[in-house]
């Protein structure tokens, strides 16, 4: 993609500084931690792209966080944050635009980038083509997988739960990704069975 820049620019600040000099910015959040691969390669491979820096640069004030420090993992856990690398964007307000979890490559990194600071393909922007009649298997899904990410579980299960009863289509991917989670949610709360019945 590029050649490989020198180091990222990170805001030597707190979260509550970032907000208030957002202004039309994103705010990028980054947690980490220092042993795990993917953040390392994150790191190394994506986020020292020259192309992902001056876009960054441009169009987010970006913060890092030990997800395992202490201020690192208040925001991480007030986020409903799970795996690292967890990269999350929110507005000068503290909400949350869209976000992105484990490694990705600069590339794709540079197009999900490119969603998030024109609000497409966010759980937002889906949510509004699905009230406004854009019913679809895919919409369904993506705004499931949105909401799983974010691990609002409640509302993955209702989203599922639709997709598997009005798009009924056992080869598709997003149904059996459906059919996993629901699965997997009743064996959690106790339902010993619901995994063999998926397997089945």
């Amino acid at each position: 993609l590029s050649c490989q820049g020198s180091r990222y620019q990170w805001f030597d600040g707190t979260f509550e500084e970032a907000k208030a000099a957002a202004g039309s910015k994103l705010i990028f959040l980054k947690f980490y931690t220092n042993t795990w691969p993917s953040c390392i390669r994150l790191d190394v491979e994506t986020l020292r792209d020259s192309v992902v820096q001056a876009f960054s640069n441009e169009n987010f004030i970006s913060l890092k966080y030990n997800a395992n420090e202490e201020i690192g993992n208040q925001l991480y856990k007030e986020y409903n944050c799970q795996f690292v690398p967890h990269m999350l964007f929110v507005d000068s307000k503290g909400n949350e635009v869209d976000r992105i979890i484990g490694f990705i490559s600069p590339t794709e990194y540079l197009l999900r980038l490119n969603d998030i600071v024109h609000k497409r393909n966010t759980l937002d922007d889906y949510l509004a083509r699905y009230e406004k009649g854009e019913l679809s298997a895919d919409i369904i899904a993506a705004i499931a997988i949105k909401y799983e990410e974010r691990n609002d579980n409640d509302k993955a299960i209702e989203f599922y739960s639709i997709l598997i009863k009005d798009y009924p289509n056992p080869s598709s991917e997003y149904y059996k990704q459906g059919k996993f989670f629901l699965a997997s949610y009743e064996f959690i709360n106790g339902n010993d069975n619901a995994l063999k019945n998926y397997v089945i």
